[in-house]
């Protein structure tokens, strides 16, 4: 897991020193924590750092890290239009794509969600991020489930 994150992280900073956009880079992480009354209390967190692959910023691409308390942390890659582009508070639709990192019983090892939300921009270079996500393909794709999220971000 180690090797695979190591490797993502190369690639995104030899990706920003190449492409040379003007639009900034973004950092973001959330959160949540569950205490069900009938089982085991469960935090989760989620991590990203995307850079721009246009000049304007509006798309961003990079990769995620889920964490967990229970058995499901797993590694992907984050995909997010930002209808506003990078600099601004503003509307934003993405995606993002996990792999498991353990094989779990009765779950499939990868999961893709679709988001859609607001930035919205705080000082000069932070941001609160609220949206939704639901389940598309993968793991939890059966569910109805759509989730309200909330979460923090810098841009450099």
């Amino acid at each position: 897991m180690k090797r695979l994150f190591i490797v993502l992280a190369c690639m995104m900073v030899a990706g920003m020193a190449w492409a040379k956009v003007p639009a900034k880079s973004e950092l973001a992480v959330s959160g949540s924590y569950y205490a069900p009354e009938d089982g085991d209390k469960v935090w989760v967190a989620d991590g990203f750092i995307a850079m721009p692959i246009s000049d304007s910023g509006k798309i961003i691409l990079g990769p995620q890290v889920h964490l967990s308390s229970g058995t499901d942390d797993a590694l992907g890659a984050v995909l997010e239009w930002n209808f506003l582009g990078t600099n601004k508070s503003g509307p934003f639709l993405g995606g993002n794509g996990l792999y498991l990192q353990k094989e779990i019983e009765g779950l499939e090892r990868y999961s893709v969600n679709g988001v859609a939300g607001l930035k919205i921009q705080v000082g000069t270079g932070g941001f609160v991020k609220v949206f939704a996500s639901a389940p598309v393909a993968g793991a939890g794709k059966d569910l109805t489930k759509i989730t309200g999220n909330v979460g923090i971000g810098i841009r450099f």
